[in-house]
This record gives structure tokens, C-alpha cells and sequence, in this order.
């Protein structure tokens, strides 16, 4: 399912901005926090977040249907990524929602604060463009009480 999604003006290429959920139309998936984004929010590492690929996205999302995190074994991880997920810190996997508006000039940028997970994806553009529903394979190293997703676009 794809939604029409026009972005107002954020600033910069940074997790920090909003952008989805100040649009016109807004996918169920695309869900605020009530917590600032410029404060206190912790960066989980860019090697920890993988995207699902194409070949396995719809059965992530059919996963994802009813909630915005499924926790997933090292092999089913492997199995959503289509390849091994990296060696295991001490966290555990998930499966998340995520949306995205154009993935070929963006990236995913994944923050947790007080067992709270964000999904941010942010990406360049100049006219509305459907946002589209994705999936991500995260390690964290807590079970999270609850997923934000969000996305926006820089003019």
C-alpha cells in the first residue's frame, strides 16, 4: 500500500527532522514520538540496521501487519536480510516498520531513548513523491516498549 506523502520544509540531512507526519497524508505505519528529537535520543550504529531486500519485504510486512516489532532469532534475521547478519554483541534482532519516500538518495537512521525505538528514514527531493512501506532487521540491546516511524524529505 503506498500513500500520497507531501513533506514540509525540514532543514538538513539529520535524523533530528520530522517531515511525514506533518504531510497532507500520512501511512498508518508513520507514527511520532512525543519526545523531542533533538535531545537525548542515542544512535544505534549503522551496522546494526539492515534493510530487507525486495525478495523478502512482503513477507517482513506481512509479519509487521499487526505489530511495529517482531523479535526475530539469529537465523531468521539472516533469513530477512538474505545473507548472515553480522556476529551478535549481546543484543537481540528485530524485525521493524519503517517508511521511506525515496531510498535511492536517503538513509535509515535508527535512535532509541528511555525503551522507545525511532525508525527515521530521511532523503532528498523537491515534490511529493508515495511513501512506502519497509522493514528493517535492527540489534538492539533491549526489548523496546514502543516503535516511532518516521521519514522526511530535504529540499
Amino acid at each position: 500500500m503506498a500513500v500520497r506523502c507531501l513533506t514540509i520544509a525540514v532543514l538538513g540531512l539529520s535524523p533530528l527532522c520530522g517531515g511525514c507526519l506533518a504531510s497532507w497524508n500520512v501511512d498508518s505505519w508513520a507514527t511520532d514520538s512525543p519526545y523531542r528529537y533533538d535531545q537525548e535520543w542515542v544512535s544505534i550504529e549503522p551496522n546494526l540496521v539492515h534493510i530487507v531486500p525486495p525478495q523478502n519485504l512482503e513477507e517482513a510486512k506481512q509479519l509487521l501487519r499487526e505489530s511495529s516489532i517482531v523479535p526475530l532469532s539469529l537465523r531468521e534475521g539472516s533469513h530477512f536480510i538474505g545473507t548472515e547478519v553480522p556476529g551478535n554483541d549481546g543484543g537481540k534482532y528485530y524485525l521493524v516498520r519503517a517508511v521511506a519516500l525515496d531510498e535511492s538518495n536517503g538513509r535509515y537512521y535508527v535512535s532509541t531513548r528511555e525503551g522507545a525505538v525511532r525508525v527515521h528514514h530521511q532523503c532528498w527531493g523537491g515534490s511529493p513523491v508515495w511513501m512506502k512501506r519497509r522493514a528493517l532487521v535492527v540489534q538492539l540491546p533491549f526489548e523496546p516498549r514502543n516503535v516511532f516511524v518516521t521519514c522526511g524529505m530535504t529540499q
